[in-house]
This record gives structure tokens, C-alpha cells and sequence, in this order.
């Protein structure tokens, strides 16, 4: 029913209903572990394994060390003398499972692209609204290390990374067709791209009533201007 991959651009794209719907059965965020936060790594580096990193939730937030992580979150042990890039390929190369990726793996290159990564689904978020769940209910010590949801820097920052995820997942898109659903028509979008079961499975739990309770006019201008090379395409405006 799921494609191999799953592909969003950080949070607020309703991925805590995947990982709710198929729990033990989908390796969750495997490419988020090595930095903090949204922010960018190498995905040609060796990760330091022994190094911890600060899993923040909505309920709190704790100290984990990035070995265990990785292992809990694909079943596989790290090896020392593979880069970032060779892990999530290993990964995707020989697990059953499907994969949910937080979007990390497109910060310092079209990696989806580049991988002829196809058997998979995007979903993409107004980012207005992506923002405002992101930073304001699901993570807002994210925003707070920017200076606050409803700074100019934070948004700023965070519509730089959006846009590196979006432009991969739009370049993978134009060139190998790969299906992009958009949150806001994600059932109508899974139908149109022939993924009728995963349709037909979500529609009676699917809820797409934005929520916009932190964003502010200058934040929302912000964004509409930094995105909108991104959003057009999506979204015809």
C-alpha cells in the first residue's frame, strides 16, 4: 500500500498519522539524526557515532545517542567507515519496509534527485502553515534558537531549508514523475497519482483544517515572499 519512500519537509505534514497507522512496520525519520534541529549536515560525512543529539517533541526533549537512534530507527548497526550518504542507501537498498524520510537528506544537494529515488511519494504543506505547526505547536525551541516564531530570522531560516527540500522534490518530480501530494488535497492527489488504496485507507481519518495561531502579518508576507519560486508550481500562485 505505502511506496518505499515518504518524503516531507520537516514537520506539520500529519507524518505522525503514518507513524501512528503502521508504527513497527516503517523506519521513521532515519535522516534526521545528524544535526540538530532543521538544520543543515554533509550528507557525504561520517556521522560521530558516539556523539548524542538532542530529540526535541512537543512534550519535551531528551539526550540520545545517535547510535542507538539510527539503530532503533532502521533495525541496522552503524558502521564507522560509511558515510551518512552510504548509511540511508544501505538502508533503502535492503530493508522491506517502507521509509519516512523528515527531508534532511535534500539540505546540501538534490540527494533524491540525484539517487533516482522514485518509488516513492512527496507531501508537501502550504508552508505558512507547515511553518506555524512546526515552529509553534510541535517544536517551538526550534524557533526559539531563531529568535521566536515570530521573528523575521526564523522565518528566513526556515524557508531556506524548505526551499532545498521543495527544489529537490520538485526537480525529482519533473524528472522522473514521481507523485506529489499536496496536504491541503492529499486524498484527491494520492487518487490522481494511482495510490487508490492509501486513499481509500486514510480518507475517513485524514483532517486538513489549518490552524494558524502563532503566524503574524510580517511573518506570513516573509514567507509568501521567500517561497513563492517553490509555491507557484504547487499551488498556481
Amino acid at each position: 500500500m505505502l511506496p518505499k519512500i515518504i518524503v516531507t519537509p520537516f514537520g506539520g505534514h500529519a507524518t505522525s498519522l503514518f507513524l501512528k497507522r503502521w508504527r513497527r512496520q516503517i523506519h521513521p525519520r532515519p535522516d534526521y539524526i545528524f544535526s540538530e534541529a532543521i538544520d543543515t549536515y554533509d550528507i557525504h560525512s561520517y556521522a560521530n557515532w558516539d556523539e548524542t543529539f538532542r530529540h526535541v517533541t512537543s512534550a519535551g526533549g531528551q539526550s540520545i545517542p545517535r547510535d542507538r537512534s539510527w539503530q532503533k530507527r532502521t533495525g541496522f548497526d552503524p558502521q564507522a567507515d560509511k558515510t551518512i550518504h552510504e548509511h540511508l542507501m544501505e538502508l533503502i537498498n535492503n530493508t522491506p519496509n517502507p521509509i519516512l524520510l523528515f527531508g534532511k537528506c535534500s539540505l546540501s544537494e538534490t540527494w533524491l534527485t540525484n539517487n533516482k529515488i522514485t518509488d516513492a511519494i512527496f507531501i508537501v504543506r502550504d508552508p505558512i502553515d507547515a511553518y506555524d505547526s512546526l515552529f509553534g505547536r510541535r517544536h517551538p525551541y526550534w524557533a526559539d534558537r531563531q529568535g521566536g516564531i515570530e521573528s523575521i530570522g526564523a522565518a528566513e531560516h526556515y524557508c531556506e531549508q524548505w526551499n532545498k527540500v521543495v527544489y529537490d522534490l520538485l526537480s525529482n518530480h519533473y524528472t522522473y514523475n514521481t507523485p506529489i501530494a499536496r496536504y491541503e488535497f492529499f486524498i484527491q492527489d494520492l487518487e490522481e497519482a494511482g495510490l487508490t488504496k492509501l486513499a481509500k485507507f486514510l480518507q475517513p481519518t485524514w483532517y486538513n483544517k489549518p490552524k494558524r495561531e502563532f503566524i503574524t502579518p510580517e511573518v506570513k508576507e516573509c514567507i509568501e515572499d521567500l517561497t513563492c519560486k517553490h509555491t507557484l508550481p504547487l499551488y498556481n500562485r
